[in-house]
């Protein structure tokens, strides 16, 4: 950002009184740092441009209506979200995913420098299914291990209905969207090995709740 200051003023044939800079101290900035520190920052990762309008629907209605809140657009796909109360941005950051138009929402607690920190917006959570589990190793534990190939797991559901496919689990996982979306893994339980492939995306779960699907299958 230096360096980027630098050259553009180099290009300009500044006045002594433009040359003079402007010093900023706490009693300034004091009021604009204790707003921010209770507001989440949120970039829309997709390719697609969100209107102020529809996100500002879309949040209030999927985060329950949360009292005192408000809205601001700082750039291109990038919205601050003022929350007064603690509970209500833990417990928006604790859920999700939040999937708008088909575009992810990620979101973080603001922290000075965050609008230009691209690395804070590239882990979010997603549901994985894993299916064509042996029966005996479904459990809440044995999620958690297959999930371990992620980031972080947050979750493991084990619905209590099955179907014509069978019994699967649900995990919520912190994924690194800058990267490809794993393909598989190799899961092994003795001299039991299957490989987890065959991946695809599933049914929404929830209201606003991406679901990858990811099969196991034989290989033995």
């Amino acid at each position: 950002m230096a360096d980027e200051l630098a050259e553009i003023m180099q290009n300009f044939d500044l006045s002594s009184t433009e040359l003079q800079a402007t010093s900023l101290g706490t009693e300034e900035i004091g009021g604009g740092i204790q707003e921010c520190k209770i507001s989440l920052i949120e970039k829309i990762m997709g390719e697609r441009a969100s209107n102020y309008t529809g996100v500002k629907n879309f949040v209030t209605t999927a985060w329950g209506y949360p009292k005192q809140l408000r809205v601001v657009e700082l750039g291109l796909n990038m919205f601050q979200f003022i929350l007064p109360f603690e509970s209500d941005r833990e417990r928006i950051l604790q859920g999700g995913p939040w999937i708008l138009d088909n575009q992810m929402l990620v979101l973080n607690n603001w922290y000075e420098g965050i609008e230009d920190d691209e690395r804070v917006f590239c882990l979010a959570p997603l549901w994985i299914q894993v299916w064509n589990l042996p029966v005996h190793w479904i459990s809440k534990e044995a999620g958690k291990k297959i999930g371990s190939i992620f980031h972080h797991v947050r979750d493991v559901i084990i619905p209590q209905t099955g179907g014509k496919e069978g019994r699967h689990l649900k995990l919520l996982v912190m994924v690194n969207i800058s990267k490809p979306l794993l393909r598989g893994t190799i899961v092994k339980v003795g001299d039991v090995t299957k490989w987890a492939s065959d991946t695809k995306y599933g049914p929404l779960m929830g209201h606003v709740s991406g679901c990858r699907r990811m099969n196991l299958l034989a290989i033995v």
